[in-house]
């Protein structure tokens, strides 16, 4: 039997979900409200003809311990996949190079100097694993300085192993230049990027998208799917949250969760209080266009006996693409059998060039990239898509990690019933997007159980 609280969750995305999955499980009444017209956010997935594209994030790490954990609860299968078995290579001299011990030790890969700055560096990541794999990024706050991750690295006099490796692993994953990634997400995401190396990748059976399909499905019941928020009501003096305005009509709410994008947040609340905008305004974002082909074999497979799982390009005039992979090498299952998705990512200023053209159009400019590295890439794949996301990833800069932190200890957001989800509110990616949501939900259902205003406590 449900309780008579009623709450309202806006957004669907990867944050909103876990918060309405949350608030289901402890029978609070909840109603999500998404602008488009399908769940999921940047996690959400397509199907098309037996292909399973995920639109947004592609994978997993073995220390997002939220997102697996839900996954169990779901009953979504993990697919594990040995780095021994995938390939990914580095543009560097005018070509790509697998990288391998060979390629390694024979400078093809990188520079002597950058070598042996690389082993520098693992080491000194090694000196902070058990903070890096805690899955608590408090524990790193005290790298959360102002200085981006490219000016720690430099200040480690590690240039070269940040120009020819650490830049484009950042651009292919973050989808931003080093020198706008805040440092505790960059090394959390370089932790990640090192430790897969010798280890294995994690990703949902047909990719990521199918675990969001599963958790959107999971609260389908509650959601309504082009509905989006207008305005977060706050009423009274002290203001509290009253409800929202959808598609001109009222709402009301015992509590909100405003799970969506710092800049959305701030366009529906307008009367948060001014010290938490003026954080909020500190939020920045990486913008990323990502397209999808549908192909026939694996044309990226550079050695034979190995699939390709990705391709790291530096910021450079004439690279396009941050990145091009195929799913397939991490879930065999996104593609039927004998086929594959490519996923082509371009970056921050190079998405921007991409987003007025047609759809027709950016195809056929990141086809044309691919194949200057990989011939085998045709030129009329089974279908394409493209997804442009002005939105793509919270970068974690300039300190904003602790300020939002300690915004929390202090009882944030100083509204009665208001509560605030998204990557931004925990290291940004997948798995903090979920915590987010799942703290934000039990946040709420703390202050329903001790609020006599509204209802059965």
């Amino acid at each position: 039997m449900k309780n008579t609280e009623k709450a309202i969750v806006v957004g669907a995305g990867a944050a909103g979900l876990a918060a309405a999955y949350t608030l289901r499980n402890r029978n609070i009444n909840v109603t999500v409200l998404e602008a488009s017209d399908h769940a999921g956010g940047r996690t959400a997935g397509e199907e098309i003809d037996g292909f399973h594209i995920s639109t947004g994030a592609k994978f997993f790490s073995d220390h997002y311990h939220v997102a697996l954990g839900m996954c169990d609860e779901l009953g979504v299968p993990i697919e594990r996949v040995s780095t021994s078995k995938v390939t990914m290579a580095f543009y560097g001299k005018g070509d790509l190079h697998i990288a391998n011990a060979a390629n390694l030790l024979t400078g093809r890969l990188f520079s002597p100097r950058a070598i042996c700055q690389l082993l520098g560096f693992v080491r000194h990541l090694r000196r902070r694993k058990e903070d890096l794999e805690s899955g608590d990024y408090t524990r790193l706050l005290d790298l959360d300085t102002s200085s981006s991750v490219a000016d720690y690295v430099r200040g480690l006099d590690y240039d070269e192993l940040l120009e020819e490796a650490l830049e484009p692993m950042i651009r292919a994953l973050i989808l931003c230049s080093a020198k706008r990634l805040g440092t505790v997400l960059g090394m959390e995401a370089l932790w990640a990027a090192a430790k897969k190396r010798y280890s294995q990748f994690s990703s949902p059976v047909r990719g990521v998208g199918a675990f969001s399909d599963a958790l959107a499905q999971a609260c389908a019941d509650d959601t309504l799917l082009s509905t989006p928020a207008e305005r977060v009501a706050l009423e009274g003096s002290e203001k509290r949250a009253g409800g929202v305005f959808a598609k001109g009509e009222f709402m009301p709410a015992d509590v909100v969760i405003c799970a969506t994008t710092a800049t959305t947040a701030l366009r529906l609340i307008p009367d948060l209080p001014d010290n938490i905008r003026n954080v909020l305004r500190k939020v920045t974002y990486s913008s990323g266009c990502h397209i999808a082909f549908g192909v026939d074999g694996h044309p990226l497979d550079i050695k034979p006996g190995k699939r390709h799982a990705f391709s790291f390009f530096p910021e450079l005039d004439d690279c396009l693409l941050a990145t091009h992979a195929d799913s397939t090498a991490l879930s065999r299952s996104t593609a039927p059998p004998g086929k594959s998705i490519v996923h082509a990512f371009a970056a921050e200023e190079r998405s921007d060039e991409l987003f007025p053209l047609s759809d027709e159009e950016i195809k056929c400019r990141a086809i044309a990239e691919i194949r200057r590295f990989v011939p085998a890439m045709p030129t009329e794949p089974l279908f394409s898509r493209v997804y442009r996301w002005r939105e793509a990833v919270c970068l974690a800069n300039d300190g904003i990690l602790t300020e939002l932190y300690e915004i929390r200890r202090h009882g944030y957001p100083g509204v009665e019933g208001l509560f605030l989800a998204g990557e931004y509110m925990d290291l940004p990616s997948v798995n903090g997007a979920l915590r987010s949501g799942i703290n934000a939900a039990e946040e709420a259902i703390d202050f329903l159980s001790r609020d006599p205003g509204t209802g059965e406590a």
